[in-house]
């Protein structure tokens, strides 16, 4: 009987352990693919727009945080937590997509080549969060508060952008 429940729980920890070291890699890969959109849309948008540097910052913690978040799992369980990840990197060259279009007009990209830093976050709630945009008062920085449940385009990002100039 020992042997038994032994061999049980070993399969029980195996199983765990894949699943674990699956998604791990599954993160890195979104993660890494978002990475690779930010990589080859900036200089695209600093072309467009002007500016000196231009860094694009996904905050990597906090949506670790979101997809471990027990209160987040119950309402993103059908959909798979790579997916949120990947859709950061998604949301971001939509963002700098809306940027370089807004930057065809020449007062809108004045304005938009002080920006230097823009910081992408996972909105609070899944179904509940929709996408929202902040700037700083200098026009340096932009904040976004990447929502999960509906898409966002470049016309979407330049249409909310323009508001915040």
């Amino acid at each position: 009987m020992t042997n038994i429940i032994t061999k049980v729980m070993g399969t029980a920890l195996a199983v765990c352990l894949s699943t674990g070291a699956f998604a791990g890699v599954q993160h890195k890969k979104a993660k890494r693919a978002s990475e690779e959109k930010i990589t080859k849309t900036v200089p695209k948008t600093i072309a467009a727009c002007g500016n000196k540097e231009l860094k694009v910052e996904i905050v990597w913690a906090d949506y670790d945080k979101f997809i471990t978040d027990p209160a987040n799992l119950k309402e993103i369980d059908k959909d798979k937590t790579e997916w949120i990840l990947a859709k950061a990197g998604v949301r971001a060259q939509a963002a700098l997509e809306g940027l370089a279009k807004l930057c065809a007009d020449k007062d809108y990209k004045e304005e938009v080549a002080k920006l230097k830093l823009i910081k992408i976050h996972p909105q609070a709630g899944y179904k509940k969060g929709r996408t929202a945009l902040t700037i700083s008062k200098d026009g340096t920085n932009i904040k976004i508060l990447a929502g999960h449940y509906y898409t966002r385009n470049a016309d979407w990002f330049k249409g909310n952008l323009k508001k915040l100039y």
